[in-house]
């Protein structure tokens, strides 16, 4: 199992900044930043072939808004992130670029829903304090 951090909106806006949206998570910028990353990246793999496909071959991570919002009200208004995600992929037609993974092994399309839903915790529509792995509608 990894650890978890938490860092404060201050870090995590000076992450994005360094983040090639919709690939990067938090780990491969850290990792990039500390010069830990070894040869070509798998990221770097990543960026280079979304340029040749073209961004046809990948679901933006604002198109999870809906379905994470729909997942969340089928379930109740709260649920287990493994739920949300297998909700999704059993009612998104994914594109083939989805697949693909980042460098820290974490699948494309999974990696952009929680994205998207940390972008809708800090619009407020989804709960901030919920216990971690829940995603929860805001009241």
């Amino acid at each position: 199992m990894m650890p978890t951090i938490r860092v404060d909106d201050e870090v995590f806006k000076e992450l994005q900044m360094h983040a090639t949206p919709f690939v990067d998570t938090p780990n491969d910028v850290l990792r990039r930043l500390l010069s830990l990353e070894k040869g070509k990246s798998q990221t770097t793999a990543i960026r280079s072939s979304s340029r040749r496909r073209g961004s046809d071959s990948y679901t933006s991570q604002k198109e999870f808004r809906k379905p994470i919002l729909d997942a969340l009200v089928r379930f109740g208004g709260r649920a287990r992130m493994a739920d949300v995600i297998g909700d999704i992929k059993a009612r998104v037609a994914l594109k083939p670029g989805d697949f693909e993974t980042t460098q820290s092994g974490a699948v494309l399309w999974e990696n952009r829903a929680q994205w998207e839903r940390l972008a809708m915790v800090k619009e407020g529509l989804l709960r901030a304090d919920s216990p971690h792995g829940i995603w929860q509608l805001a009241n």
